[in-house]
């Protein structure tokens, strides 16, 4: 996770102070963005005229993995009622700015060694949906065989969960949403799955009609836990008026429920929660209670994304798990050799897909800059830290998109194939990039 931390002061000045802003705040809103390309903008976070005048104040926000070079821009939105000036000191980057540095001498036994970064990290960072090492090895299927993973970039989720019963269980629902909160300055403005305002989340609403201390609940079916089975998953909580958020248990008859973590951290970035074995029931059906409370005030959003069960953890009722690390386990219970994983073909019975889930797609048109799991690469190494420019390898582009020099523009299509317009996307490549004998 990338922590990018400023310090900043405003002094304004108002000719009237019946107006408010957005957030329910007299200022102008001050945006902090993520530019990928010139046309692709993620705002980050948001400072407005309430944050003291001629004080410097201290503020930090979550970036999140960026798979592709960026850069960061402060942009003031106009108000006509407002004058201020506003300054920015001391930037800096840190927590996990950049991943540890190769080692070709292997890693302790309590870390794992990735195989194309050649990075050490601990073996608890593992199958958690982060990508750790940098090329995603310790998230691979390789790794991961036998885990359950929910992202809800699709309905997955409601596999192992489902909303609490409105006036039974809680007061509302979680809400499944995409890019910033409605509010400014509360809630997440990207998932954490793929770091952008596309990818989805679930948050808690706490505007109206909400009101302080409602409550809503993200149930699980029942689950048996086994002695190592470890549940994790991701937080947001931002905002002026944090409720709360709990994870909590209940069993089988639903006659007691208990609270096993209370979530606490504070800020505008995704914090990573573990449910360790000693915290589950062992043996025992159990529902899993992800519950959020709505503070005193609406300016205060909570949210979660990606869960991760390991293979320790099932479904009550469904078989204990017989397959083996060279095996692919699908719902009933039945073994395929791992040759069947991602073969086009979902070989599983009953309508089963799992042995094609996270494969690469069969057809893909790169929308929303969606590589459909390929990954791409230049001279067999990978571009996590290449340049944009002067290097030979594909791009998404659009038609629309400028490029580095003229001749490319004589050969890059001004339209896409899939529609037909210069607002979608394809990928592209220039010879003028590239050397003899330069792959990509």
């Amino acid at each position: 996770m990338f922590i990018f931390e400023q310090r900043f002061m405003e002094t304004r000045h108002f000719l009237s102070q019946g107006r408010e802003n957005k957030n329910g705040i007299l200022g102008s809103n001050i945006v902090l963005r993520l530019n990928s390309t010139p046309y692709d903008i993620t705002n980050l976070t948001f400072f407005n005229g309430d944050i003291g005048d001629g004080e410097w104040q201290k503020g930090e926000v979550g970036i999140g993995r960026q798979k592709r070079p960026f850069q960061l821009s402060l942009y003031k939105e106009p108000a006509e009622d407002y004058f201020g000036r506003f300054a920015v000191d001391e930037t800096s980057f840190h927590q996990s700015c950049h991943y540890p540095d190769p080692s070709d001498n292997g890693c302790l036994i309590s870390e794992f060694h990735c195989q194309l970064t050649k990075v050490c990290i601990l073996t608890e960072k593992l199958c958690d949906l982060n990508d750790d090492c940098g090329e995603n090895e310790d998230e691979a299927v390789g790794e991961c065989l036998g885990y359950h993973f929910f992202t809800f970039e699709d309905s997955k989720w409601q596999e192992w969960f489902s909303q609490g019963k409105d006036g039974i269980d809680d007061d509302f629902d979680w809400t499944l949403w995409s890019g910033s909160t409605d509010i400014l300055g509360t809630g997440p403005n990207f998932d954490h799955t793929t770091s952008s305002y596309a990818g989805h989340y679930m948050y808690l609403e706490t505007s109206h009609p909400q009101q302080y201390n409602e409550k809503a609940w993200l149930v699980s079916y029942l689950i048996i836990a086994g002695p190592d089975c470890t549940i994790t998953f991701y937080s947001h909580i931002y905002g002026t008026s944090i409720g709360s958020l709990t994870v909590l248990i209940r069993n089988e008859s639903q006659s007691d429920t208990a609270s096993i973590l209370a979530v606490n951290t504070n800020g505008n970035f995704w914090v990573k929660q573990t449910l360790a074995p000693t915290l589950l029931p062992q043996k025992r059906p159990f529902n899993l209670i992800i519950e959020g409370k709505v503070g005193e005030k609406e300016l205060g959003d909570i949210a979660i994304d990606d869960f991760a069960f390991s293979p320790d953890c099932r479904l009550y009722g469904q078989p204990d798990r017989n397959c083996t690390l060279e095996e692919h386990e699908c719902s009933d219970g039945t073994c395929l050799p791992l040759k069947s994983r991602c073969n086009f073909v979902a070989d599983c019975p009953n309508g089963d897909d799992s042995d094609e889930i996270g494969c690469v797609s069969q057809k893909c048109t790169f929308e929303g800059q969606d590589l459909c799991h390929w990954e791409i690469k230049a001279n067999q190494q990978s571009l996590i830290h290449a340049p944009q420019t002067d290097t030979f390898t594909w791009k998404l582009l659009r038609g629309e998109d400028p490029v580095d020099n003229e001749e490319q523009l004589s050969f890059k299509p001004d339209v896409d194939h899939t529609h037909g317009n210069g607002s979608s996307y394809f990928v592209f490549t220039s010879a003028s990039e590239g050397q003899y004998e330069s792959a990509t």
